[in-house]
């Protein structure tokens, strides 16, 4: 508990990047309440990613005062022209915030004390291959002061410019600085604010409006309960691969398809939201999704072409005259139809993984709400089966059935089939069912919001006689605004009374208790394992950060250390703050590298030559080599760098445990 404590200014640090710098964005489109948080969150992202492209351009550091300045330029900017066209909100920011954050207080707990029993301590890393890659990415960005992901050369060193996502990455820099923590203290940060931030402020975002548009408190934290009980998403990226830019852009999925709604569909929304703001945010949200990962532009497409093909001909009836309705189908037809070109146009290399033992086996797991695991989530299952009967009885949004459809067909392409067929229609995800069946939960939250939604409808109403329960989602809005909490309104929360408000919250209580699972428990666990970090670890133990975290004291600040990456010496570009050889497990480092991965340790006149030209004096040997299933047995690239405790060519510096550093005397 005292790490977490002392990690909190970091905490506090994403936080705030998460939501200040694009918060005077989102006033200036007079968003209110959720709408207000969401666009503050998509917007920062948006605006982190922009900045981070201008900062080499306008040959500027990297650092937060980046995206924040832009992000006040823009207000500046844009606050005249959108208070034109937006109409004045009826509620104060302060006001329509009340429940939303009680209601986001509420998951952030949930989600935290299962992300908090994961990671173990904020310290920790994943002990896996792709943690190398992010961590170190963190502290090539803090070392070379360039967060633009077309210069996220690191593992391709001798490119000029190389592409990645990297809106991750650029903002644990931003933690790191702002906090004073390293790249694993910033990345832990990020996890917990991604999960317990920017995940529920999304799926509330989009799921609420589906509930019915009054907004009442108890659907805020029905649904505040049942995004933290999904093992799909947010957990399973954290025990897989880790797919950290897959989390980001997953988790911002839904602020995109919330825009969307509120822009075809005004009438659900009212006072809540302008039009043009609706479609300035959707571009904006959308936008900073496929930022962080291009897979949420496909993923966005998927769960939205339903709601799009259910509400495009009211949305184009509505327009005064036939010019503007033509205009109307333009404008969101033809941003799918590119969408779909590229979906056909775009691969990625495939995964010849088989994850589910066929199609019925996948379709099962996907339907039970446990997906790539061994148990079956039957009290999530029941509520989302339970939630698909109401949607589609119910008139309006009868379009969610249709997304969920899309998305467990996705999953289940990708999870028990093989060929040229999935490599089609999921190869943009590599064909990875884990980054699939995390779409699962974007639907699967509001379809348990809506079966257990109406289930505290019907106890409300048995305590008001004569008031009959809403079958839907009412077209027109209702006047006025959510009360915010307050010593005159408390007793209102629930609306029945004290008595049914108790028992409303005693059925979210047991609903909290009952999606916490075997799903649950499994993942968790395997994500604690993942993460454990002690003297035995799988790729990084105590010893060997210690043996970094000295030679970072010792060596001076222009040494270049080379070393097998798949024994963890990688992490040093991270603990040593040194310039690594070799700073990932995969990547295209050039001849001079190959020869010294191949022969420095026998010192060959070759491996001395391209060590001088490479700058290398320095050899980092962490004992056993950490192997990825059907990696090839890439670890074995290394001869030159392995096992050199016996070569004449090293001297031996510092040394915890097995972990030794060596110079390279041997060449002279």
């Amino acid at each position: 508990m005292i790490a977490w404590i002392q990690a909190a200014p970091a905490f506090l640090a994403a936080a705030a990047l998460v939501l200040l710098p694009g918060l005077p964005l989102a006033l200036a489109l007079r968003l209110r309440g959720l709408a207000l948080l969401a666009g503050a969150t998509a917007a920062s992202f948006a605006l982190i990613t922009l900045s981070s492209l201008l900062g080499p351009v306008l040959h500027l550091t990297w650092s937060a005062l980046l995206p924040l300045g832009l992000g006040l330029l823009v207000f500046l900017i844009t606050w005249p022209i959108f208070r034109r066209l937006s109409f004045r909100p009826t509620e104060t920011v302060l006001r329509s915030l009340g429940w939303p954050v009680l209601a986001l207080l509420v998951a952030a707990i949930l989600i935290g004390s299962l992300v908090r029993a994961g990671l173990g301590s904020p310290e920790t890393i994943s002990q896996s291959y792709d943690s190398v890659f992010h961590l170190n990415l963190v502290q090539f960005i803090l070392d070379g002061g360039d967060a633009s992901p077309v210069h996220m050369t690191m593992a391709v060193p001798d490119r000029t410019f190389n592409f990645y996502p990297n809106t991750w990455h650029s903002t644990a820099a931003l933690v790191s600085q702002l906090a004073g923590v390293g790249a694993d203290v910033a990345t832990s940060a990020m996890i917990v604010v991604t999960t317990c931030l920017v995940w529920p402020i999304a799926i509330l975002f989009f799921a609420a409006p589906l509930l019915g548009p009054a907004r009442h408190p108890r659907h805020l934290f029905t649904i505040a309960v049942l995004a933290s009980g999904f093992s799909a998403f947010p957990y399973l990226l954290l025990r897989w691969g880790v797919l950290y830019p897959n989390l980001l852009s997953t988790a911002l999925i839904p602020i995109a398809l919330g825009f969307l709604h509120a822009a075809i569909r005004r009438r659900y929304f009212g006072p809540e939201i302008g039009g043009v703001a609706a479609w300035v945010a959707l571009i904006g949200s959308l936008s900073a999704g496929i930022a962080a990962h291009p897979n949420a532009m496909f993923g966005f497409a998927a769960i939205a072409v339903p709601l799009t093909l259910a509400t495009l001909p009211a949305f184009v009836r509505a327009a005064p005259n036939v010019w503007s309705r033509a205009a109307r189908v333009v404008m969101v037809v033809v941003p799918f139809v590119v969408i779909f070109v590229l979906w056909g146009k775009l691969s990625t290399s495939d995964n010849t993984r088989v994850f589910e033992s066929g199609v019925a086996t996948a379709f099962i797991s996907g339907v039970t709400n446990a997906p790539l695991l061994d148990s079956r989530a039957w009290f999530a299952t029941v509520l989302v089966l339970s939630g698909l009967i109401v949607a589609l009885t119910t008139k309006g949004i009868r379009w969610l059935a249709a997304s969920y459809a899309v998305v467990i067909g996705l999953y289940t392409i990708a999870s028990g089939t093989s060929g040229p067929l999935r490599t089609m229609v999921t190869g943009l995800w590599y064909n990875d069912a884990n980054r699939l069946a995390s779409l699962t939960v974007i639907v699967a939250v509001p379809l348990a919001a809506l079966a257990l939604g109406r289930l505290t409808d019907v106890i409300a109403a048995s305590g008001r006689p004569g008031v009959s329960i809403a079958t839907g989602p009412v077209i027109l809005p209702p006047k006025g605004a959510v009360p915010t909490p307050s010593a005159t309104t408390l007793s209102r929360v629930w609306s029945p009374g004290a008595s049914t408000g108790l028992i409303i919250a005693l059925v979210l209580v047991a609903a909290a208790f009952g999606m916490r699972g075997a799903s649950i428990t499994q993942i968790s666990g395997q994500i604690n394992d993942l993460h454990r970090l002690d003297e035995e670890s799988w790729l990084l133990s105590t010893n060997e950060i210690e043996l970094m975290e000295k030679a970072d004291e010792v060596l001076p600040e222009d040494a270049v250390i080379a070393g097998n990456p798949w024994n963890g010496s990688a992490f040093a570009l991270t603990y040593a703050h040194r310039e690594v050889l070799f700073p990932h497990l995969g990547g295209e480092y050039g001849e001079d590298a190959g020869v010294i991965a191949r022969e420095l340790k026998d010192a060959t006149p070759a491996a001395c030559a391209a060590a001088e030209r490479l700058g290398v004096e320095y050899v980092l040997d962490l004992g056993d080599l950490y192997s990825v299933g059907g990696s090839a047995k890439r670890e074995l690239d290394y001869p030159g760098l392995t096992d050199v405790a016996n070569s004449p060519a090293f001297t031996t510096i510092l040394s915890v445990g097995d972990a030794v550093l060596y110079r390279l005397d041997g060449c002279d």
